[in-house]
């Protein structure tokens, strides 16, 4: 395949592309960010028991199975580049076939997936934009940074103990783009906006007659900072 530099926005949406498909077919799946190396790689992962898909922003695709050897991937990896050339379900299907998952259909999507589905919207929207950040809660910036724009985000964090802190954390993914500003609640689906304002996704979806574009719109009306 021909060697193809993408911008980070691109990256992004298409990460987050490939994520929220893989686990709308796997509903069992979770999905991270996490910065490795003093930041140095910014990879989504998806992830469950014995399996892991990593995919470094900007860089590679790297698949990780029970088989594998430690921190050595299953392929070879595979850019970003290479994958947007390739059809997008004969991707999957190889993920799925190196991580030993069952061939997957989309399936009804819980809270969780339906969380992951607007987060992947998204970040198509702002392609060659000034990209959206996309983080989750204890990663990326310091929870310090948002949290205290968000009352009832800080509320959930403060009753946390110090032993659960980070797990209540992990539930947030906290959005921000120069017109938009919202945190997504894995956990419960709400969403929230820096004026108080909230909606919930499963709720939202069941109102607009379960059509993601409508959706999203809501999201964006509800995150809109213009």
């Amino acid at each position: 395949m021909t060697t193809v530099n993408l911008p980070f926005s691109v990256c992004e949406a298409l990460a987050w592309r490939i994520a929220s498909q893989l686990v709308r077919r796997h509903p069992d799946l979770t999905v991270s960010r996490v910065l490795l190396t003093d930041g140095f790689y910014d990879a989504l992962i998806v992830h469950g028991p014995e399996v892991e898909l990593t995919i470094n922003r900007p860089g590679s695709i790297h698949v990780f199975n029970s088989r594998s050897p430690v921190g050595k991937s299953a392929w070879h990896p595979r850019s970003l580049g290479e994958a947007i050339q390739q059809d997008p379900g004969g991707l999957l299907a190889d993920v799925e076939r190196v991580l030993g998952l069952r061939p997957g259909k989309p399936r009804a999507s819980s809270t969780k997936v339906l969380v992951y589905r607007v987060l992947s919207d998204l970040a198509g929207r702002y392609l060659f934009r000034p990209p959206i950040q996309i983080w989750m809660g204890h990663d990326g910036e310091s929870a310090l940074e948002w949290i205290a724009d968000f009352p009832q985000v800080k509320s959930l964090v403060d009753d946390s103990s110090e032993r659960t802190r980070r797990a209540t954390l992990e539930r947030f993914w906290h959005c921000h783009a120069p017109d938009l500003r919202l945190v997504f609640d894995l956990e419960t689906g709400d969403v929230w906006n820096d004026g108080g304002g909230r909606l919930n996704v499963a709720e939202t979806y069941g109102r607009v007659d379960r059509q993601l574009p409508r959706l999203v719109a809501a999201m964006l009306e509800l995150g809109s900072t213009a």
